[in-house]
């Protein structure tokens, strides 16, 4: 329909924007919203671990729409400093799938390892 294609538009737009240039650095947190649900991730970086380099990060979403919703899957892109790109992907997370009623949060830790420590 007209109004989902016409936020879409905008959502494309602000991502465009928002795109990181060569050479800027990657801020250690991150907000966006979309469909009525606001997704805030932040990383920590933790040091040497073994061959790589430990992550972790922490999940909030807030219902800030109208409707219940429900989290069904999650789609991580992790990029390190050479550019070497690892997904993670999967049902839900840490096992749950929460609903969220308008104004209601949900957050999760978790964490990964990267080649690289930025």
């Amino acid at each position: 329909d007209e109004v989902r294609a016409a936020a879409e538009a905008v959502e494309a737009e602000a991502a465009r924007r928002r795109a990181l240039k060569c050479g800027q650095k990657v801020p250690p947190e991150s907000l966006t919203v979309t469909r009525g649900v606001s997704i805030f991730v932040k990383s920590k970086y933790h040091g040497e671990a073994g061959s790589g380099h430990a992550w972790s990060y922490r999940v909030e979403f807030t219902n800030e729409g109208v409707d219940t919703v429900q989290m069904l899957s999650r789609h991580w892109i992790f990029t390190d400093a050479t550019g070497f790109v690892s997904e993670m992907k999967g049902p839900g997370a840490r096992g749950v799938t929460p609903v969220l009623r308008p104004g209601d949060s949900w957050s999760y830790d978790s964490g990964t390892q990267l080649e690289t420590s930025h």
